[in-house]
């Protein structure tokens, strides 16, 4: 061997060294941290510990010298670092004829370390499904109290782990669910596991004003008063899940939907008794379009005929319009601390303003520590401001971005203050009162917005009054940028408790930490993770667009396949919510089959097979 060769490889036997003895250093100054682990996890918090010493080493240098001469590349190695690592040295040290120290760290082997991963969801999560290892969490709408067979159907496509946000509905109606959900377990023999959200200290938009219970449909006329544009509704099966579209929609019976034809006519008498029609234009999956080309008020009751069928149905119950406040750029809000239904700007005749608009805050705490010159944002990054003014009851806004025409603020929307340094509780008074009836009839708790350590010791603390509180799963949902630079001690702190695993979220974590960040933090999060086995749930809005509105972006089937590193996925709810679920199914066993066997999938490709 060339003596310049030799040297390349004792330089990487001495990176690889000094990495071993930083871990033999970093495990002392860790140890107060790891005297009340559980002894499950102390193997794994070694492991993690190892792995933080080997990202904060300048590793690149050696991991690319390894890759290039045929040896193991440290990749994909966050499980089972210390082993890789003297798996390699040991490799190197033979080719310089070196004898390999006996260096006395326990090593997880790589398939021991695998194991321990795959028990442990199985201990959080439940058991897998036949053909995939990674699980299907779904988030449960409101209509799956009253509707069972809603939550059967999601059960035969795939769901895995039903999720309840304790930040929506109530007691009456989570049990409701509970219950659909263990009927549906009993029928099709099928073990699901039950898991509910504590809202968390969540910042969100007030109310605002309910709209009247009407669905108002204006045909666009030219300036001679003739129809250009049709109006168009959207009939829809009762009890479904209104999709979160600017569109009419007009809930009818099942048979109706079944029964209309295109080009079917639909008569009916409006709110003002004026005799007005619909014409059917489209069916579209669970919908049906209808056009019409004079001014309607449609509301609850409202009866409509079919007339070639001798058909006669009612509307069923439409929900009160839901109201917005409409800001552009320049525009000023009041955000106040006092619980009042918002109200959009006021302006006289002439346009002139008469009140400007405001929205209360769910959160009173916040007004201890926002100050003016700081950027506030809503919705996800749909709006952006900056604060001008607190004087302790209210803020004042100026918007400073939104897109042209107007951006729509509405209630229960999010509120991030990223340059703020807020002091947040981790549980709310309300999550310790839903945390009695978790306790009672959850198999999992997920503690929302967890920031450091401290919130996880305030859960465990909770946890500790209540019988089944040692047993039941905690999943940290990590949505802030605090929580990615607490991670290690909040791990740390979580591993005193079994089972435990880790939801990484997109919406505010990517407000605070920008949007061409979010991917390289979400990947950190789950390296991190799973260098301490440590089960991880993936919750970045796959299949969103499916779900909702029935056709899956490039985009999101794309995210989808990154959603197979994880150990589970959430889908949010939506419209189309069973056929997101088949989907992903689809996508995440035949990734998991060419993951095993990459010749079944590309033996098609010309010239292989």
């Amino acid at each position: 061997m060339k003596r310049k060769s030799v040297k390349k490889i004792e330089h990487a036997i001495s990176q690889i060294d000094a990495i071993i003895k930083q871990c033999k250093i970093e495990e002392e100054n860790y140890r107060p941290y790891l005297k009340n682990l559980n002894a499950e996890y102390k193997s794994s918090a070694k492991n993690l510990i190892h792995y933080l010493v080997f990202r904060n080493y300048h590793s690149g240098e050696l991991q690319t010298f390894l890759f290039k001469n045929g040896f193991s590349g440290l990749k994909n190695a966050e499980g089972h670092i210390m082993a890789n690592l003297l798996a390699s040295r040991d490799h190197l040290s033979k080719h310089v004829n070196q004898t390999t120290p006996d260096i006395k760290i326990p090593a997880l082997s790589i398939k021991k370390s695998e194991k321990l991963l795959k028990r442990r969801t199985e201990e959080l999560l439940g058991e897998k499904s036949k053909k995939r290892n990674v699980r299907i969490m779904v988030t449960q709408p409101s209509i799956a109290a009253n509707n069972a067979d809603l939550i059967e159907n999601m059960m035969k496509e795939g769901m895995n782990t039903l999720r309840i946000n304790c930040a929506h509905d109530d007691e009456e109606t989570w049990s409701a669910m509970i219950q659909n959900a263990k009927d549906a377990m009993h029928k099709l023999d099928k073990e699901v596991t039950i898991s509910m959200d504590l809202g968390g200290p969540k910042i969100r938009t007030g109310t605002i004003k309910s709209g009247p219970k009407v669905v108002h449909l204006t045909p666009e006329r030219n300036a001679l008063g003739h129809v250009i544009n049709p109006a168009i509704a959207v009939l829809i099966k009762e009890n479904e899940l209104f999709p979160d579209e600017d569109e009419h929609y007009v809930p009818v019976p099942e048979d109706m939907i079944n029964a209309l034809e295109t080009d079917d006519i639909i008569r009916f008498y409006d709110t003002r008794d004026k005799t007005r029609e619909f014409k059917v234009v489209a069916k579209e999956n669970k919908l049906v379009y209808v056009h019409s080309y004079d001014s309607a008020y449609l509301q609850t009751g409202n009866e409509l005929f079919l007339f070639k069928k001798n058909i006669s149905f009612k509307i069923g119950e439409i929900p009160p319009l839901e109201q917005y406040i409409r800001l552009k750029k320049d525009d000023e809000i009041f955000i106040y601390k006092t619980k009042k239904d918002g109200m959009p700007a006021q302006y006289d005749n002439d346009g002139n303003l008469i009140s400007p608009a405001f929205i209360s805050c769910t959160s009173e705490e916040i007004f201890q520590h926002v100050k003016p010159n700081e950027p506030i944002v809503f919705d996800d990054g749909k709006i952006e401001g900056e604060i001008l003014e607190n004087n302790g009851e209210c803020l004042k806004v100026k918007i400073t971005y939104a897109k042209e025409s107007g951006a729509k603020l509405k209630a229960d929307k999010g509120i991030n203050f990223p340059e703020s340094k807020l002091k947040l509780a981790g549980l709310t008074q309300k999550d310790k009162k839903d945390l009695a009836f978790v306790v009672k009839n959850a198999d999992v708790v997920n503690m929302s917005f967890v920031n450091s350590s401290a919130d996880v010791e305030d859960l465990l603390a909770e946890l500790d009054q209540y019988i089944k509180g040692p047993n039941l799963g905690i999943i940290l949902k990590i949505e802030t940028m605090s929580g990615f630079r607490n991670i290690v001690k909040i791990l740390l702190s979580a591993m005193q408790h079994k089972p435990i695993g880790v939801m990484i979220a997109r919406g505010d974590l990517a407000v605070e930490c920008g949007w061409e960040n979010i991917g390289l933090v979400q990947k950190e999060l789950l390296r991190i993770c799973h260098a301490a086995h440590i089960p991880v749930v993936w919750a970045t809005q796959v299949m969103e667009n499916l779900a909702k509105k029935g056709l899956p972006s490039r985009a999101e089937i794309t995210d989808a396949v990154m959603a197979q590193h994880a150990d589970c996925v959430m889908l949010n709810k939506g419209m189309y919510i069973t056929e997101a679920i088949s989907l992903l199914d689809t996508i995440l066993i035949n990734l998991e089959k060419t993951r095993n066997d990459k010749r079944a999938f590309f033996k098609q490709i010309d010239g292989i097979g």
